[in-house]
């Protein structure tokens, strides 16, 4: 379970799949284009950014030659986190201390009887203990239940993309991380009560399963369509209600990796290959979207 746990911790695929509903097919841009950009600072400094999708099946998402030539030529691979370094200890530590509800509250008295009437099928389907689940908070319910139900559907963390790199640069590489399990888990746990029942809510009313949703995600990511991508992700960032979620797990962590890697663009000689999840790289105040907005020059890869 330890390992299962973290790794939901660091899957957008789970983070997004509660909140979005895709409004259109990905379709062949006019010139194709894979799902990577080429980041140019004014020095002439390089990077090579590549949006992920955290979960897929073996195979189904198969590398393009430029990006495989691009990982080939750098000196370092950027991450949010690397997976297979995570303190696994650490982790469930904090899992207990965040992630758990008081002695005297319950996930059933939170939702009320209508949502857990609701929950509770889902729960059962997944094989997750209602016992077990009455004692976690929200959010982490909202990540587990996704997550369980994409392994389900022969998803796994293996067929990710950035897996698929971290694989291939552990020992030849270095590995640069962004950020910290544990940072995202404490990042989520912030999210205050309301935030935390709408995103789980959503999780029961999303109008696509979320093995349908992903699939949307990787017919995109195949095209290079970063605009249907956009749509998939953030249908409801408009929302009020979803304002703080979408600033918490995108825009705000959006701006702090923008610093951390304008700060590895300014060392001279490093050549870096970075992979984020796509939610990060897409739409207004994405990462494509900044790095152009501060001067720099960003070309997607044919």
């Amino acid at each position: 379970m330890s390992r299962l746990l973290s790794a939901l911790l660091v899957s957008l695929v789970a983070l997004a799949s509660g909140c979005a509903a895709p409004t259109r097919t990905a379709g062949a841009p006019t010139t194709p284009r894979v799902f990577a950009w080429e980041v140019e600072a004014p020095s002439g400094a390089r990077l090579t950014l590549v949006g992920s999708i955290h979960m897929g099946k073996p195979g189904g998402l198969p590398m393009p030659p430029a990006v495989d030539a691009a990982f080939a030529r750098a000196d370092a691979l950027v991450v949010e986190v690397d997976t297979g370094a995570i303190d696994q200890k650490q982790l469930q530590t904090h899992i207990m201390l965040l992630g758990m509800l008081p002695p005297e509250s319950s996930l059933r008295q939170e939702l009320g009887p209508e949502l857990w009437a609701r929950l509770e099928p889902r729960l059962s389907a997944v094989g997750l203990p209602l016992a077990g689940a009455d004692r976690l908070q929200p959010w982490l319910v909202a990540m587990m239940l996704p997550t369980l139900e994409l392994a389900q559907a022969g998803y796994v963390h293996e067929g990710g993309v950035d897996t698929y790199f971290l694989d291939r640069a552990r020992g030849k590489k270095d590995i640069v991380e962004l950020e910290s399990a544990v940072g995202q888990l404490r990042m989520l746990a912030k999210l205050d009560e309301t935030q935390q029942k709408y995103w789980l809510q959503e999780q029961l009313e999303a109008p696509r399963r979320a093995d349908e949703l992903v699939e949307a995600f990787a017919q995109a990511w195949r095209a290079g369509d970063a605009d249907a991508m956009a749509e998939h992700l953030f249908a409801n960032a408009g929302r009020p209600e979803y304002k703080d979620f979408y600033e918490r797990v995108f825009f705000a962590r959006n701006r702090q990796m923008l610093e951390r890697l304008r700060a590895l663009l300014a060392q001279p000689g490093r050549t870096c290959f970075v992979v984020v999840g796509a939610g990060h790289v897409v739409g207004k105040d994405g990462l494509v979207d900044l790095f152009t907005r501060a001067g720099h020059r960003v070309r997607q890869l044919p």
